[in-house]
């Protein structure tokens, strides 16, 4: 009888240490994914570490449509496996791909960190895994650190700057010249969306 519960201890913490070494794995591969993300380069390591033991893990398959244009959702996606698309539905017809995603790429943070409806449609190409960013999980680090929103415009700016160049073929030069505006617009956006200034 002894020799049964010392075993039975035993094996209790070894499953225990197990799903421990399993989770620490699991939030391992989260940091990484969220360090690939230029959004979140001004978070700590806390702050990252905080994010990414709450990101939502999701799956869909090849020929799913993860996002569509128009949408509204405050979500971000970050890829970490599969291969996707960029398009938009022409208005005579056909699909325009703007841009392929892989690994380590990401999309939606429009929708995440202003509440606009999203600009493209995204869709699977293979079977797709990736981790969500909802606002709620990422709203507790913005309001301990709304500073956060300052660099984080700059990086959204860029990002659509880049969008109007190939999505209406605005020049280079005319669309980087609007960044420090599309800032300031994308930050004051940012601060009602998630109520920093209450």
């Amino acid at each position: 009888k002894l020799a049964v519960e010392d075993s039975s201890v035993h094996f209790t913490h070894e499953s225990e240490e197990h799903e421990e070494a399993q989770r620490q794995r699991e939030v391992s591969m989260r940091l990484k994914a969220l360090r690939r993300v230029e959004l979140f380069a001004q978070l700590t390591d806390e702050e990252l570490t905080d994010l990414a033991e709450r990101l939502r893990f999701v799956q869909f398959a090849g020929g799913d449509i993860i996002s569509r244009k128009g949408a509204v959702a405050h979500w971000l996606y970050i890829m970490v496996s599969g291969e996707a698309e960029v398009y938009l539905d022409m208005p005579h017809g056909g699909r325009h791909v703007l841009r392929e995603l892989g690994r380590g790429s990401f999309f939606g943070e429009m929708g995440l960190m202003t509440g606009e409806p999203r600009s493209a449609s995204v869709r699977a190409k293979s079977d797709v895994e990736c981790y969500r960013v909802d606002k709620e999980i990422f709203e507790t680090i913005l309001r301990a650190r709304p500073a956060i929103a300052e660099e984080i415009s700059q990086v959204i700016a860029v990002r659509k700057a880049e969008q109007d160049i190939a999505l209406h073929h605005v020049d280079a030069q005319s669309a980087h010249k609007g960044v420090a505006q599309q800032r300031s617009e994308i930050l004051s956006t940012i601060r009602r969306f998630f109520r920093l200034d209450t």
